[in-house]
């Protein structure tokens, strides 16, 4: 899967962007955006796990539990480079910009 996307082409901004599926085998579902240049650098890396997590009983109440790491995934440290966690539920998407702020909900 690819897909472009202009921007707002403001100052510091990039004007483009992409969002491809890595190749290989990966547990998580991984997404990745890259800059729509001659570079194609690696910008974001956005992966939901994959098991759901808060399952009240049985599968129910779960939610997917998603992070978004600035650059590539360090296998060595999983919570490094992280800039977003998110939750989905079958009614909304949440993201929280801390860890804590992910923990408590707010």
């Amino acid at each position: 899967f690819w897909a472009s996307w202009p921007t707002s082409g403001a100052k510091g901004v990039m004007a483009s962007a992409q969002l491809t599926r890595p190749e290989g085998y990966h547990q998580h579902l991984t997404w990745e955006v890259r800059a729509n240049d001659q570079s194609h650098s690696l910008l974001y890396t956005i992966q939901k796990r994959a098991q759901d997590a808060g399952c009240k009983f049985l599968l129910f109440g779960c939610r997917a539990v998603w992070k978004i790491y600035r650059g590539a995934k360090d296998v060595n440290a999983p919570n490094k480079g992280v800039v977003m966690y998110g939750t989905q539920t079958k009614e909304s998407f949440n993201f929280y910009r801390s860890l804590e702020e992910f923990k408590s909900g707010k």
